[in-house]
C-alpha cells in the first residue's frame, strides 16, 4: 500500500483505535478526534504519537486527507464533522467498509466471529501466529493483550480479524459488519441472540451468519465451528459440509477436547483431530469458555497449516486481553477483576469461572448494563446470571 493520509472520526473506540495502529504501523499517517472523556485506547495511542483532537470541529476535516473513516458511533447528523463531510460531499468509509479493504491486501485472511468470546478468541489466535515464521497482521477490539496492540503489522502472510454481526451504520445502514470481509478462514466461537435493536430474533443473527459464512465458502473458505454450541446447529446445516470443521467436547467433532482439568491451579486440555493424538495444552485464562476458544483457536491454525507445538507456545503465552477478566488489583485475599461481559450468558461464564478459580472466596459482582435496548430485552436473564454471585449490585445503564 502507498503511504496515505488518514482521518478517523471517532478513533478512540476499541475498533477503531485498532484499525488506526494497523493503518499507523503499515506507514500511514494517522489522525482523528473524538470526545474529551477519558477512553482505555488513550494510552496506546499516545504510545504511537497518534495526533487526537479533544472534541468535534468542523475545521479539523478541512485539510485533504487521502481517507476519511467514521465509526457508526458518529456517523449521524448531531456531529458537527460528519455533517460538515455531508456537506462538502466527501468521500468517506465506515470502519466496517475500512478494515475490508484493507484484508484484502493479506495473502491468508482470518476473521472470528461469534456473539460470546470473539475478542479472546482472535487474541488467543494472534498470539499462537506471532509465534511462527510468518509476517502478519491483526486487528482486535481490545487496547492490548497479552503483550501485543490491538492492531499490528509485520508482514502481508496473513491477517487475523475480529468480524462483529453488528450494523455497519445502526443509524441508515443495517448491513452486518463482517459482510465487508472476504476471508478465506471463518472461526465462530458461538451463536446467541443478541444486538435486539438490530435483530428482532435469534433466526435472523442465525441468518445473518449463514450469509457471511456462505460467501466464504462460494469463495473457497473454511468455516471452523463449536460442535456443542445449539446456535450453531441451523447455520451448520445450510453450509457445505466439506467445508465446515468442528470442535469440542462432542465426540463427533473434528477436534475432540479431552481430559479438562480447570480448577485453582491450572487448566488444561488435551486435543484429538481426526483420531491423531495433538497433545496437552495449558492455559494461563480460565473457565470452559476459555477452554473451548482455545480448542477453536488451535483448529484454526492446523487448517493454516501451523505445527501444533506453535500452538502449544502460543496458548502457553496467553495471559488475556484487556477488560477480559483482567486483574486490576490485588490487596490480601481480596481480588479486583474487570470483565467486559455485557450478556447474561458472559456474566453466567465469567462467574462460573471465578468460583473455579477461587472456590473458597466470596463473589461480588458490580455490573453495568451496556445498551438499553439489551438490558430491556434481557432483563430476567440479567437477574438470573446476577444471582450466581453471592452479592451483585447494578449501576445505571451505558448508553455511549
Amino acid at each position: 500500500m502507498n503511504s496515505k493520509n488518514i482521518y478517523m472520526l471517532g478513533i478512540k473506540g476499541v475498533g477503531m483505535t485498532s484499525l488506526a495502529l494497523l493503518y499507523h504501523r503499515m506507514g500511514n499517517t494517522v489522525s482523528g478526534s473524538d470526545v474529551q472523556h477519558e477512553f482505555i485506547t488513550d494510552t496506546v495511542l499516545q504510545k504511537y504519537g497518534i495526533k487526537v483532537h479533544d472534541g468535534f470541529d468542523a475545521s479539523h476535516i478541512a485539510e485533504h486527507f487521502d481517507e476519511i473513516v467514521v465509526s457508526g458511533a458518529h456517523a449521524h447528523t448531531q456531529n458537527v464533522e460528519f455533517n460538515e463531510l455531508l456537506k462538502q460531499h466527501i468521500s468517506h468509509k465506515t470502519h466496517a467498509e475500512a478494515l475490508g479493504a484493507v484484508m484484502n491486501h493479506f495473502k491468508l485472511k482470518i476473521s472470528v466471529c461469534g456473539t460470546h468470546g470473539k475478542t479472546t478468541s482472535s487474541s488467543m489466535l494472534a498470539t499462537i501466529f506471532a509465534q511462527s515464521h510468518l509476517k502478519g497482521a491483526h486487528h482486535i477490539g481490545v487496547p492490548t493483550f497479552s503483550g501485543l496492540d490491538g492492531g499490528a503489522y509485520s508482514g502481508d502472510e496473513y491477517i487475523i480479524v475480529e468480524a462483529d454481526e453488528y450494523a455497519n451504520n445502526p443509524f441508515t445502514d443495517k448491513t452486518p459488519r463482517f459482510n465487508f470481509q472476504h476471508p478465506d478462514i471463518i472461526y465462530c466461537t458461538n451463536i446467541d441472540y443478541d444486538h435486539p435493536d438490530i435483530y428482532a430474533s435469534l433466526a435472523e443473527v442465525q441468518n445473518a451468519f449463514i450469509a457471511f459464512m456462505r460467501n466464504s465458502i462460494s469463495q473457497g473458505g473454511k468455516v471452523v465451528y463449536c460442535a456443542d454450541d445449539p446456535g450453531m446447529s441451523k447455520v451448520v446445516s445450510e453450509l457445505a459440509h466439506d467445508h465446515v470443521f468442528s470442535y469440542g467436547l462432542s465426540k463427533s467433532a473434528d477436534l475432540v477436547v479431552q481430559d479438562v482439568v480447570d480448577d485453582e491451579k491450572v487448566t488444561q486440555f488435551k486435543a484429538v483431530f481426526k483420531g491423531n493424538d495433538m497433545g496437552e495444552y495449558t492455559l494461563q485464562v480460565g473457565g470452559m469458555h476459555n477452554v473451548l476458544n482455545a480448542a477453536g483457536a488451535l483448529l484454526t491454525s492446523q487448517l493454516a497449516d501451523l505445527q501444533p507445538e506453535v500452538a502449544r507456545v502460543g496458548l502457553a503465552q496467553f495471559y488475556g486481553s484487556a477488560r477480559r477478566f483482567e486483574l486490576k488489583t490485588q490487596h490480601n485475599s481480596t481480588y479486583v477483576y474487570d470483565d467486559y461481559a455485557h450478556h447474561p450468558k458472559e456474566i453466567a461464564a465469567v462467574v462460573s469461572a471465578t468460583r473455579n478459580k477461587f472456590p473458597h472466596h466470596r463473589i461480588v459482582v458490580i455490573f453495568q448494563p451496556h445498551t438499553v435496548s439489551r438490558t430491556n430485552a434481557y432483563a430476567a436473564d440479567f437477574e438470573r446470571a446476577l444471582q450466581l454471585a453471592d452479592k451483585a449490585y447494578v449501576m445505571s445503564v451505558f448508553y455511549f
